[in-house]
């Protein structure tokens, strides 16, 4: 069944307090204190802010009391993530998507795309199939000054608030999740794709426990010949509640290769789940996602079968839906001046990290 959030005023209002940086894929730095940790403050009115569960028993129960325990937590370990040297406030434009990367604030959804985006060329040194495990790092407000945090924390339709919602990262919060991922190599151009027949149908499973060996996704359409924008996935009758079917549509890529063993890569999808409504046989239910993945893939430098990374998902409320949670707390009167920056900026982003091992390990 959909699980829903129970979020206290008292919680709400504590989001609001927690100040911190994503900064992928820096190292975390570990806390032993018994509350919250916080970072300092740098006199900095546009802080983001974000509050990272590491303990492993916190995670596990994963986007169940997600945003509960964000604001609540008193686990034995808690987690900052390091800033970004670049300050993060800076005109997105300006910034390389590795920068972006570490600057949850820049991750704007993308409203004007020139021409339809082609597949992502990935480093020959990623073709075969790996075996992923990835942790839930943490995620970030970064945009806490123009959403209202009460109304945004009790709404059930931001991405990653519910299963499914994000099919890069189906059960936000589940950590460790297992999975593999295949790239290949293409006869005709000679470069390396990702495999995304694969890939989707594995990291589902993976994320949404797949039991008695049956894959949570019936039937996957997905033709990189025909349309590389598109996939149309049907999931077997109740692992996702309602949800019997999710079209997945790419409106933008781009690619930033860094040094020899370092690759970043960037898509902007719009999700559309479809499925039966709650308030009665025959009623449908139609819901739309719009988010953008960045992933940074690293090669270990002695060890050409290993690889790390780390994926950060920014998640943007719908333009006709935005307006509303800009109302702030006490008045039911929206800022209509933000209206076009609240339906392009990331309202929340998730942060997690993974190691790789090549199935196909090279001598």
């Amino acid at each position: 069944t959909r699980r829903s959030f129970e979020v206290s005023s008292s919680s709400a209002a504590a989001a609001s307090s927690c100040s911190c940086l994503l900064s992928p894929p820096s190292p975390i730095s570990v806390s032993t204190s018994t509350s919250m940790m916080m970072c300092p403050d740098d006199g900095d009115d546009d802080d983001v802010s974000v509050c990272v569960l590491t303990n492993k028993l916190n995670i596990m129960k994963g986007r169940r009391r997600l945003l509960v325990a964000l604001c609540t937590t008193t686990s034995a370990t808690a987690a900052a993530l390091t800033s970004p040297t670049r300050p993060f406030s800076a005109n997105a434009a300006d910034l390389s998507l590795s920068e972006r990367m570490r600057a949850p604030k820049s991750l704007v959804k993308p409203v004007v795309v020139g021409a339809r985006p082609k597949m992502t060329a990935f480093p020959d040194w990623l073709e075969g199939t790996w075996q992923v495990q990835a942790n839930f790092d943490g995620y970030a407000f970064p945009n806490q000054k123009l959403f209202d945090m009460q109304t945004l924390l009790r709404d059930r339709d931001v991405p990653g608030f519910t299963k499914a919602s994000l099919c890069w990262l189906a059960d936000v919060g589940l950590s460790p999740a297992s999975y593999q991922v295949r790239f290949t190599r293409d006869d005709k151009s000679g470069n390396v794709y990702e495999d995304r027949n694969f890939n989707i149908v594995s990291l589902l499973d993976g994320y949404l426990d797949a039991s008695n060996d049956k894959s949570v996704v019936e039937e996957m359409e997905y033709s990189p010949t025909d349309n590389v924008n598109r996939a149309t996935l049907r999931l077997r009758s109740g692992v996702v509640g309602s949800v019997e079917r999710i079209e997945l549509f790419t409106n933008s890529r781009e690619y930033e290769q860094g040094n020899n063993d370092d690759f970043y890569a960037a898509e902007s999808f719009r999700q559309v789940n479809l499925g039966y409504s709650a308030q009665g046989y025959g009623r449908s239910a139609v819901t739309n996602y719009d988010y953008t993945c960045v992933w940074n893939y690293t090669r270990q430098q002695d060890d050409a079968n290993k690889a790390s990374g780390s994926l950060v998902v920014a998640a943007y409320l719908q333009s006709n839906d935005a307006e509303r949670f800009t109302a702030r707390a006490g008045s039911s009167v929206p800022q209509v001046n933000n209206l076009l920056q609240a339906s392009t900026a990331p309202c929340v982003v998730y942060q997690t990290s993974f190691k790789m091992t090549k199935m196909d390990r090279l001598n």
